[in-house]
Parts: structure tokens; C-alpha cells; sequence
């Protein structure tokens, strides 16, 4: 929903660039660790011992076992993780960005968000919910303020699971 996922393809993959020496597991560790994609993935190589945060927080099987289905969890981390996490910040922006330059005045852009996101029209629960935060919010600026519901949004359980 933030409007930058790229569909083409990746050339090539990382197993591929290594080499067989040692040198080439660590490279592949280093670019895992500061690993940044805006393309989906099926398959990522995993060194053991060097799961990356986002993958570890939601779910990733024991790297060394073989699983064949994986667990599906809704614990607080997972939030947190989607409310401090640098990236997700600037994800929810970019969506904050592709709604303002959809919608114009700021209930429109909110319940323009929200369809975006989890596929459904808010009911009165939520619309209220949103008012009340927007209302509760010190910060004025409409931009910022469509920035943090969007992040919101992110971090909700529905978001993350298909229903």
C-alpha cells in the first residue's frame, strides 16, 4: 500500500554472487544484515544464526529444522515492531504521501486509508476512534497526522493477517 513495491525482477540472487570461501558466507551475512528491497520475495538465503529482525519478529521457522508450515502469531512485538522500526516509518509516509495526493480534506484522506489498507470500509467504531485521535493529537500538521494513522494502520492485526 505505500506504493513502493517494485514487480520486476530481481537479476540474479545473493547465493549466486558468493563465493565458496568463507569470505563469500560473510559478505552474504553483511547483505542480509543492511539487506533493503522494495521486490517481494519467495525465497531468501538464510544463514542460520543471522535472521534478520523483521523476518524473526513475524513468524521465521528454526533455520535449522525443517518446518512445513509456519506458525502464525499476534504477539506485541510484532507492533512494536511496525511502530519503531525506521523502515515502517517511512513506508507509512510514502502511503501518507500516495492518499494526500488522492484525497483532498483530512476525514476523506483517513477513510481513504483505511480501504487501502485493510480492504474494507471503516465501520462507526472506527470512524469515531480516528476522530477521537485526531482530536487527541498535539500535532496539527495534517500530513503528520495521516503519517501516524497510516502507521497505525500498519501495526493493527488485521493489517497483518488475511482474515
Amino acid at each position: 500500500v505505500s506504493g513502493r513495491l517494485d514487480p520486476t525482477r530481481e537479476p540474479g540472487s545473493p547465493v549466486a554472487r558468493l563465493t565458496e570461501d568463507r569470505q563469500g558466507v560473510f559478505r552474504l551475512i553483511g547483505e542480509m544484515q543492511g539487506w533493503r528491497s522494495t521486490r517481494r520475495s519467495i525465497y531468501l538465503p538464510i544463514v542460520r544464526d543471522q535472521i534478520p529482525e523483521f523476518l524473526s519478529v513475524f513468524d521465521f521457522p528454526d533455520a535449522s529444522l525443517v518446518s512445513g508450515v509456519r506458525d502464525a502469531t499476534n504477539v506485541p512485538a510484532q507492533g512494536l515492531f511496525l511502530l519503531n522500526n525506521p523502515e515502517v516509518i517511512d513506508l507509512a509516509a510514502a502511503f501518507a504521501d500516495r492518499v494526500a495526493a488522492s484525497e483532498s480534506g483530512l476525514p476523506d484522506r483517513l477513510a481513504s486509508a483505511f480501504v487501502q489498507a485493510l480492504g474494507r470500509h471503516p465501520g462507526s467504531v472506527e470512524v469515531d476512534a480516528a476522530a477521537r485521535f485526531i482530536a487527541r493529537s498535539h500535532d496539527r500538521d495534517e500530513q503528520r497526522l495521516l503519517e501516524a494513522y497510516c502507521q497505525a494502520l500498519f501495526a493493527s492485526a488485521e493489517f497483518r493477517y488475511l482474515d
